[in-house]
């Protein structure tokens, strides 16, 4: 249907938008004018071009953006104490240190995964949506998980 509507001319496009809302109260997207009965493919109002379009009715990003968050703050927490271990060399932290150990590896391990999350963005999406929260909750619990830990043992 999507290469069907592509390969249209735009006269075609622009009938079927015009056949669309004979019947029909939408607003431009725009300035919120009621579209009905529009002549051409533009808003009488504002004057902007318009197109008809297909799109989801949920766009399913509240999980990938919840994952996309708790790793990129993992990510960017990874990059400062990369940089601090850099330039200051390793803590020196005689109590919990296998907890610092621990933390050290999943904020550097961060930044890849907040990297592979926002390249592989389509394919997170087509994963089942269970599977799409048990990862966005498994990395915001562990993000913030380590953050507590940090907080109580520094």
């Amino acid at each position: 249907m999507a290469d069907e509507m592509a390969t249209l001319s735009p006269a075609a496009n622009e009938q079927a938008l015009v056949d669309f809302l004979r019947e029909r109260d939408v607003e431009c997207p725009l300035c919120g004018y009621n579209l009905r009965q529009l002549q051409s493919a533009r808003c009488p109002e504002c004057g902007r071009e318009l197109e008809l379009r297909v799109g989801l009715t949920e766009p399913r990003q509240g999980a990938w953006l919840t994952a996309q968050i708790a790793m990129a703050g993992a990510g960017g927490i990874g990059l400062i104490a990369l940089l601090s271990c850099i330039l200051n060399g390793w803590p020196n932290a005689r109590r919990f240190q296998w907890v610092m150990n621990v933390q050290f590896a999943y904020y550097l391990a961060g930044i890849p995964v907040a990297a592979a999350l926002l390249w592989q963005r389509r394919r997170y999406l087509r994963m089942p949506r269970e599977w799409q929260w048990a990862a966005a909750w498994l990395a915001a619990i562990a993000t913030f998980a380590s953050i507590v830990a940090f907080v109580l043992t520094g």
